[in-house]
């Protein structure tokens, strides 16, 4: 018994061949829709083979013959379709791919053609002859409608092969698609030309080898073709394109891709749900047409094209349904042997973030509305109260004077606890109508020659009642005689009052207060950037305390806004926490500078000033 003769060995050699480059395929990568195509054709030319190998053996009962030709003739039914499918899945013709009435009328044709077939109205009986069973077309319509689909389909998906080399200007993809257009045109000539050889063969009479039934060995042309793609370019292998291809795929934010005339060659899945209700309504067409203010894409690509990227372009788009959104667009040029081929556009919808800016921004009007009502209600109520406060306050002091006749000890207790809350009183609306004067930013200086050395001492000594009460020593350590800058003295009277009466208010009694001055040059600052600095020479002036000293969190605080060092429940020193902070904008209105520094807790407290010398 002859078990594997010349053509049954020629078959099964197709099939390991179709199998492993099947296999392959999906191996190489599965989630591939062009893999996938790629490999159900491949299996399909397997199948064929397989029941060739039977067929084209002459031990082979003709029953089994009969059954296997008619069963498995579904794979070289469906080889014509599925070819069409890679072809458009590998040119990008995804709206084909997704077309529902485009797949029912393909699985109607196959179902059609396969009853047709399993009815006996496409092949005459099997005959047994030298190398095998061998069965001959019918001459009858239902031959010929296989022929058109077969044709049809064929040629259809080799003019998306065609015309997608023509327009292609990458050199790799051009010389694959070359290969593929040369093999395949090349298979399917040879295949129309053995099954017309056939068909005249049997109109005619004419005796034949068995020229018929290699028909499915041209096959082995268009398969050798990926053989030689694949080793040579990596087609159809996860590779960085195809990862970045799903990624791009994958991403949230739309992807568009133009060619070297600014026409949308590519959209991703974010594109297309957002630009064109999930459809190619946009392939092919202009990229301005996206744009609401034609303008801007010149001034976009004019950007685009000089420096061959742009980041962050805000303008707005429309979709296919006249919606405008606002947009993010970050740009590159696509170049390829120092031309530009193409050009990516990444686009951020910004809906959602222009309506929480929107929101946020009437918030902050809000904001400023309420805070300008309440700098406004501060001044008003600080002038308010000062008034009457005043008036108050000088009635006290004609009083404890003896303007109205000897005052009783225990009364004048009383006058002079009332007198001193009502300085503090005053103290505390002086700094609000300040915080208000800043707040609105009419708060000013007037800036006079003055004699620092003698200002540090008159300030000192008017403030002798407040420190003396303590018992507290305060020293002035200057190498300095005498030295004008261009200050306000008032304000600058109004910082060191502030510091020392700091000073005094964190000191236990009986200890000291030292203040020093001298000079620095500006390169002698050393926490300070020298590039920052407007002038070359300061006088430091430096208040030292020896008392409840700071962490370094109260540090990097001290000079906010209403910050209190202490808790407001338990502290012993009194205050709303607004001094430190008017003291460090008076300095700032000098172009000058202040910052605190201490040990740790009880470890003392340095204030250092650096006024600039004009």
């Amino acid at each position: 018994m002859n078990w594997l003769p010349y053509l049954s060995f020629i078959h099964f050699s197709a099939f390991l061949l179709y199998s492993f480059l099947g296999i392959i395929l999906l191996y190489y990568n599965y989630k591939s829709k062009v893999n996938r195509i790629a490999s159900y054709l491949i299996f399909c030319f397997a199948i064929w083979s397989l029941v060739k190998i039977f067929s084209h053996n002459t031990s082979t009962p003709e029953n089994i013959v009969l059954y296997l030709e008619n069963i498995f003739s579904i794979s070289w039914i469906l080889a014509p379709g599925f070819a069409f499918f890679f072809f458009a899945a590998l040119t990008k013709r995804d709206s084909l791919l997704k077309n529902k009435t485009f797949h029912i009328l393909f699985i109607l044709i196959v179902l059609i053609i396969y009853f047709q077939i399993l009815t006996g109205n496409v092949f005459y009986d099997f005959e047994l002859k030298d190398y095998g069973w061998f069965r001959k077309w019918k001459n009858n319509i239902w031959v010929y409608f296989y022929y058109i689909y077969f044709i049809s389909f064929v040629a259809s998906g080799l003019f998306f092969l065609y015309k997608e080399y023509i327009k292609t200007r990458n050199k790799i993809k051009k010389r694959i698609l070359e290969t593929f257009v040369i093999a395949s045109i090349g298979t399917f000539i040879l295949s129309v030309a053995i099954e017309f050889l056939e068909i005249i063969f049997n109109y005619y009479n004419i005796k034949k080898s068995c020229l018929e039934d290699l028909t499915n060995l041209y096959a082995v042309i268009f398969v050798l073709s990926f053989f030689y793609i694949i080793s040579k370019y990596k087609f159809l292998k996860i590779s960085p394109v195809y990862a970045a291809e799903t990624i791009i795929s994958s991403m949230n934010e739309s992807v568009i891709i133009a060619d070297d005339e600014i026409n949308i060659s590519f959209m991703n899945e974010n594109a297309k749900n957002t630009f064109a209700q999930n459809s190619d309504y946009y392939i092919g067409k202009p990229f301005a047409i996206l744009f609401k203010n034609k303008n801007e894409i010149n001034i976009l690509l004019k950007q685009l094209i000089k420096n061959n990227f742009i980041k962050n372009f805000e303008t707005e788009l429309l979709t296919s349904g006249n919606k405008i959104i606002p947009v993010l667009i970050s740009a590159a040029t696509i170049n390829e042997l120092g031309e530009t081929i193409g050009f990516v556009f990444v686009v951020s919808d910004i809906t959602e973030f222009k309506k929480a800016q929107n929101i946020l921004k009437e918030s902050y009007n809000k904001l400023i509305e309420v805070d300008i009502l309440k700098t406004n209600f501060l001044s008003m109520v600080s002038h308010e109260l000062r008034t009457p406060l005043t008036t108050i306050m000088g009635f006290l002091s004609l009083i404890l004077g003896g303007a109205a006749g000897k005052v009783p000890e225990q009364l004048k207790e009383y006058l002079e606890i009332m007198q001193k809350n009502s300085q503090r009183l005053l103290s505390l609306i002086n700094d609000l109508l300040d915080l208000s004067k800043l707040e609105a930013g009419t708060f000013t200086i007037s800036k006079v020659k003055t004699d620092i050395i003698h200002l540090i001492k008159e300030t000192i000594n008017n403030l002798k009642p407040v420190y003396s009460k303590k018992n507290i020593n305060v020293y002035f350590d200057t190498t300095i005689n005498s030295i004008k800058i261009n200050i306000d003295p008032m304000r600058i009277t109004q910082v060191l009052s502030n510091l020392i009466n700091n000073a005094v208010k964190f000191s236990k009694n009986n200890s000291k207060i030292t203040i020093l001055t001298f000079l620095k040059d500006k390169n002698d600052l050393l926490f300070f950037d020298k590039n920052s600095l407007q002038y070359d020479n300061y006088i430091i002036i430096k208040i030292i305390d020896e008392g409840k000293g700071m962490t370094p969190e109260v540090l990097k605080k001290i000079f906010e806004k209403f910050y209190q060092a202490e808790d407001i429940n338990t502290r012993k020193a009194q205050g709303a926490g607004l001094g430190l902070y008017i003291t460090k904008e008076i300095i700032n209105k000098h172009n000058g500078l202040i910052w605190a520094e201490s040990d740790g807790i009880n470890k003392g407290t340095t204030f250092t000033i650096a006024l600039p010398i004009e």
